[in-house]
């Protein structure tokens, strides 16, 4: 190869490229683009902490029972039955309170957890804190 080729080869500048020609550009442009569009969101992470060891230390089935006109929780006997079906009834309170505007846009459960979607991090917290309280509350949570 001739000098004069990687002096050519050297002299080309990357910001030099046209939009529309070079896919990597247009790929990271793309990406720019798309994530400028998207509003920011805050995650909430919520736990029932101790959960493993609370089945461990009182096997049993779960039988968990909600009946969403009352809102009434009824659970098998075990002790973390009776606190798993509380979570998940603190939980789906939280999710489908029409009338509170703080409630989270989504929330993906899982057996011991939940993950909430929301606008703010001051929304997210206020719900979480409100939704923890409520559990400690309820007397079957207390047990």
């Amino acid at each position: 190869m001739s000098t004069a080729g990687m002096e050519n080869a050297g002299d080309h500048d990357p910001s030099q490229r046209e939009p529309g020609t070079d896919q990597l550009l247009n790929l990271l442009v793309e990406r720019q683009r798309r994530a400028a569009a998207l509003p920011t969101k805050y995650v909430a992470y919520v736990d029932m902490l101790g959960f493993g060891a609370l089945v461990r230390a009182h096997p049993g089935a779960f039988n968990v029972d909600i009946d969403e006109g009352t809102s009434a929780v009824s659970t098998s006997t075990s002790k973390s039955s009776e606190r798993f079906g509380r979570f998940h009834a603190v939980l789906d309170r939280m999710a489908m309170d029409v009338a509170d505007a703080s409630r989270p846009e989504r929330m993906m459960v899982f057996s011991g957890c939940a993950f909430a979607l929301y606008d703010n991090a001051l929304q997210g917290a206020e719900v979480v804190v409100a939704g923890a309280e409520r559990h400690r509350a309820s007397p079957r949570a207390s047990k």
